[in-house]
């Protein structure tokens, strides 16, 4: 069992400061489980109209609390009661993100809503076992499976970030002087240099593996100083920055962390560090469970319209001036592209 205050991958729960969406609902921290509350049934309200967290056992409940008028909402889930649920890898939630995007998306739907942050795997099996309505995934195997075996029969290209291999200033294996990603891997295990790697189900574990694949190394190659952890991204940043190692992130845990760790990005931008995240939409007879399928049809027009779009075009994370993500289905007008996105 996780120790108190962390989730079972060893990630603590921490509050997280989004920014303000229309309305007046500010989002003041996210978890592994988050729920937000939207519609009129099972809101609740205080005077200033903001979110509160409150934790029950390992969960964070979110709380968002709109200053609506009454508005008889007719899309209801298809069990009385029951949230929407999502599922989503753990870097994108605790991102904040969702944060900027749910309230909207509570607001418009009347829906309460469920996050689930998981390791890609993780979130994935969620949805081919029914315990999620949509799942929000990184580009894997795993994801393109689902898609084959009809388990999920829709997907739309939401976002995408970015991995980057960070390391010491001083960057003694000469990452920053790569001409590709790869090639920056190869010369850390050319010399040997100290390197953390994550040892679990994580997106970010796959790019290390693709990487070292595409370096013509094996995945699993270990050397003396490589340095393995289970316990998620943060402690992986801080056994980096301590030993002045090297080490794979994606961009929104970067971000936050790289003036406390010291640690700098140091790899070029390449197509072999992009990310696409893709929102999912499960087939109910496939997965063999009652799902909230026009709920998954709502959130899928929500994420691809003008307004979410430009709300994650614009998010950015407390302390980086840098956009984590960038939106795909936005055109250079700010306006959406419809039908453009497969």
């Amino acid at each position: 069992m996780a120790p108190d205050g962390e989730d079972a991958d060893g990630e603590r729960s921490e509050a997280v400061r989004g920014a303000n969406v229309s309305g007046g609902a500010g989002v003041s921290g996210t978890g592994r489980e988050g729920r937000v509350r939207g519609g009129e049934r099972g809101r609740q309200r205080d005077r200033a109209g903001r979110m509160r967290v409150r934790r029950t056992g390992h969960e964070f409940v979110l709380v968002v609390l709109f200053a609506l008028s009454s508005v008889a909402f007719a899309s209801r889930s298809p069990a009385e009661g029951r949230p929407f649920r999502i599922a989503t890898t753990t870097s994108l939630e605790r991102s904040g993100l969702l944060g900027a995007l749910l309230p909207a998306f509570a607001n418009e739907s009347g829906r309460s809503i469920r996050v689930l942050g998981r390791g890609t795997a993780e979130a994935l099996a969620l949805g081919r076992r029914g315990e999620v309505d949509v799942v929000l995934s990184p580009a894997s195997p795993e994801e393109a499976a689902l898609v084959e075996s009809g388990v999920a029969f829709s997907r739309k290209r939401v976002l995408e970030t970015r991995f980057v291999i960070a390391g010491p200033p001083a960057d003694p294996a000469g990452v920053a002087r790569a001409k590709s990603p790869e090639r920056a891997i190869a010369q850390i295990f050319r010399l040997r240099a100290p390197f953390v790697r994550r040892a679990d189900d994580s997106d970010v574990r796959a790019e290390e593996r693709r990487l070292f694949a595409l370096a013509g190394l094996d995945p699993e190659l270990r050397w003396e100083a490589v340095v393995e952890t289970t316990a998620g991204m943060r402690d992986a940043l801080e056994r980096a920055g301590r030993a002045q190692a090297y080490v794979v992130v994606d961009l929104a845990a970067f971000l936050p962390e790289r003036e406390r760790t010291g640690l700098v990005a140091l790899s070029k931008p390449s197509p072999a560090l992009v990310q696409v995240y893709s929102l999912l939409r499960l087939d109910a007879d496939r997965v063999g469970a009652p799902l909230d399928d026009e709920g998954g049809f709502l959130f899928e027009q929500f994420l691809l319209s003008p307004k979410a779009q430009r709300l994650i075009r614009d998010f950015r994370i407390a302390g980086a001036g840098e956009a984590p993500f960038r939106p795909l289905a936005l055109d250079e007008s700010g306006t959406g592209r419809g039908g453009v996105n497969p």
